[in-house]
């Protein structure tokens, strides 16, 4: 129970607080927007392109359906706390209720102002309820998730979407997800008809061919086991990853294995997220790939036949295996050999099965000391720096119970 002189302490401190919120900085209603945009901003889920080559790996993991959602939810529960400071705070961020969501057409939808994302499930029997697109301004990306066994469905959902294009003209990211089926003819037609202005495309299919022409796409991500794309064309082409079974064993694009739908000599990125796709450094990668400042591929896959000229600007490698199975060597020879590579990246996945001598590998510290004089930095899949003493976040706390042991 509060005494008489506790509760008027906690009253006049009531008030001080609720004036103090009303205190905030007299700037232009713009400029509050940008400064709460960028306090609330989720990295590359909620992005329809990205800017430096180094990020093209993170980008295309976070148009996957299985992209984890917490820092979403984390940026909800922050702008809700900033709702609370003052009235002009509310007026600005309740503008976007919500800026992601994910919709099935067996039930359909109303899409809200503000939406940024939406993440489309298919139907399952056929029945269609039609998504409203009508307030989809701010719309830029659409992943799409239909159904391996029937291709004539998830036509029909495609088809159901085309035909609301045109409140959908701020759309720059498409994502197709059916593992086994073929892209339909039709979608490619659409896409150059309706989505012309897209500038990222990740399709994983069971098969691809057709004609398609996209003037404006920057980023391209395939993921099919038959391929015949020799009729596809982007000239602003920069960034391209193959994913599993879409290369057979080597990558040579000069033989067209792939084929490269863009100009070769302009890639920036190029990322091969397959354990049995291997990459031949020799001098005609390296000369048919002058601009390539961003790869991506498995370490143990990485033959470094020739080193690059001096000024070829590859400065970042994303290896893709955790820890325990990266191959050092090839790793140390990498850093000693690439003249301007300033990153690392690997992958940093656990096993619940690891032992107590898993924890730390004996040669990582030397490798780290060595790169570190040569200023290359590490970081690990989510973007964060590694150090000499890196230990895998989930096994610290193991460490500190298998020494009172």
């Amino acid at each position: 129970m509060l005494r008489i002189s506790d509760r008027s302490s906690f009253h006049r401190h009531r008030w001080d607080f609720l004036l103090r919120r009303r205190r905030t900085p007299a700037l232009p209603v713009e400029l509050w927007e940008q400064i709460l945009d960028h306090v609330l901003y989720v990295p590359f889920s909620l992005d329809a392109t990205f800017v430096r080559p180094q990020d093209f790996y993170l980008f295309i993991e976070s148009r996957s359906f299985e992209n984890d959602r917490r820092g979403y939810y984390q940026s909800n529960s922050e702008r809700r706390r900033l709702r609370l400071v003052c009235r002009s705070w509310n007026a600005i961020l309740s503008r976007e209720s919500e800026r992601w969501v994910v919709v099935s057409l067996l039930n359909g939808l109303s899409i809200s102002k503000g939406v940024k994302r939406v993440d489309i499930v298919g139907n399952l029997d056929g029945k269609v309820q039609k998504v409203q697109w009508e307030n989809a301004y701010s719309t830029s990306i659409i992943s799409y998730w239909g159904r391996e066994y029937d291709a004539s469905l998830t036509e029909r959902d495609l088809s159901v979407l085309f035909e609301q294009a045109a409140n959908l003209q701020a759309v720059r990211s498409f994502t197709y997800l059916v593992y086994q089926s073929p892209l339909p003819l039709s979608a490619l037609q659409n896409f150059e008809t309706h989505f012309g202005t897209l500038t990222s495309l990740i399709l994983t299919c069971g098969e691809l061919s057709g004609k398609l022409h996209l003037p404006n796409l920057t980023t391209l991500y395939l993921v099919s086991s038959s391929m015949d794309i020799t009729e596809w064309w982007f000239p602003s082409l920069r960034h391209i990853a193959f994913g599993n079974n879409s290369i057979d064993q080597w990558y040579n694009p000069q033989s067209h294995r792939p084929f490269i739908p863009g100009p070769m000599d302009k890639l920036q990125s190029l990322a091969l997220p397959d354990w049995f796709v291997s990459l031949e450094a020799n001098h005609t990668f390296w000369t048919s790939h002058p601009s390539l400042q961003f790869l991506g591929i498995y370490s143990w896959k990485f033959i470094l036949h020739s080193d690059p000229p001096s000024n070829h600007p590859l400065a970042h490698i994303h290896f893709l295996e955790d820890h325990r199975n990266l191959d050092f060597d090839k790793v140390t020879d990498a850093a000693f050999r690439i003249p301007n590579l300033q990153t690392i990246t690997m992958q940093d996945e656990m096993n619940m099965y690891m032992t107590r001598t898993d924890l730390y590998h004996s040669k990582w510290p030397d490798l780290y000391d060595t790169c570190r004089q040569k200023g290359i930095r590490w970081f690990n899949g989510r973007g964060e720096e590694l150090h000499a003493g890196w230990r895998p976040k989930r096994w610290q706390g193991l460490k500190t119970l298998f020494q009172k042991l």
